[in-house]
């Protein structure tokens, strides 16, 4: 009896005895590797990737973010992104929180776009979270910039 052998990859070498077997091989390793059309059809079909995909076209971009929080507050968006003094760094945990919890941005792409670490943008996220719950009018500062945000979402 003849063994054909077959080479897969550079890290294996599979021995079949005949073209059958070969064939078996191939088929079992493609239904492994790539989802049966069934599957596919369900995921697409699937209502809430549809509603994720939307939900991405209407984020607002960060910078948008920021230039209405500084029109807000009457400050530059330097002043919001890089300035050094207690007001700045509560402007700039405004957009962090903003952009998260209203622009529907992720803590990764908030870092990466406002170039701080994730850490830092965490922290202002709970920071703001925090002080929203104490402090009225933190509280109505945010629903007014939420509103204008989720206007110009067209939400």
């Amino acid at each position: 009896m003849l063994i054909k052998s077959c080479e897969i990859d550079k890290y294996s070498n599979y021995s079949f005895k005949n073209a059958q077997e070969l064939k078996d091989h191939y088929e079992r390793v493609r239904k492994r590797l790539f989802k049966p059309e069934q599957e596919i059809k369900n995921i697409v079909e699937n209502k809430s990737v549809l509603r994720d995909r939307e939900k991405y076209k209407k984020r607002i971009r960060i910078a948008t973010i920021v230039a209405i929080v500084s029109y807000f507050y009457k400050t530059t968006d330097r002043d919001v992104l890089v300035g050094k003094t207690t007001q700045s760094v509560r402007y700039r945990y405004i957009t962090m929180y903003l952009a998260y919890h209203v622009g529907g941005w992720s803590i990764a792409d908030i870092s990466n776009s406002m170039n701080y670490k994730q850490t830092t943008v965490y922290h202002g996220v709970l920071k703001i979270r925090d002080h929203r719950k104490v402090d009225v009018m933190l509280d109505s500062d945010l629903k007014a910039i939420s509103l204008r945000v989720e206007k110009l979402r067209g939400v």
